[in-house]
């Protein structure tokens, strides 16, 4: 048996068992990641269980929401005293350019399903983030 295989089946209940029981709980909210700024933390593919209202805190992963903006998942590096949140994919070598308004944390993470890094384990190469394709890093 192939080791995808192999980790398809040992994941697929898994899975079938996050994806149903989130919604029914109400307070999670899963997504799937899309980008490759929170490597090696989080891959593309990975299903991340985000707790909706969470209060952020230095080191947690903060789902970002902003009018006119993509979601963006990035760690929490500093809380200000004003409630805004500064920010930083894990692959990036500086901070976002703009603090984080407290209103536009949409929640925090608390639990991966690491299968977007599984996959890329086996196929061997973990890809890369780039600043150009990261919120607002460039910025600087």
């Amino acid at each position: 048996m192939s080791s995808v295989r192999l980790i398809a089946r040992t994941l697929l209940p898994y899975l079938v068992i996050a994806l149903i029981a989130a919604p029914l709980l109400g307070a999670y909210e899963p997504l799937s990641v899309s980008g490759a700024s929170m490597q090696p933390a989080l891959f593309p593919g990975d299903l991340v269980f985000v707790k909706r209202g969470a209060q952020p805190q230095a080191d947690s992963i903060a789902l970002i929401r902003e009018a006119g903006r993509m979601q963006v998942l990035h760690r929490v590096v500093d809380v200000r005293s004003d409630g805004s949140v500064t920010t930083r994919g894990d692959a990036n070598p500086v901070d976002d350019l703009d603090p984080v308004p407290l209103k536009a944390v949409a929640g925090t993470v608390r639990a991966v399903l690491p299968v977007g890094g599984l996959l890329a384990a086996l196929r061997g190469s973990g890809g890369h983030a780039t600043l150009s394709a990261q919120s607002n890093s460039m910025k600087r």
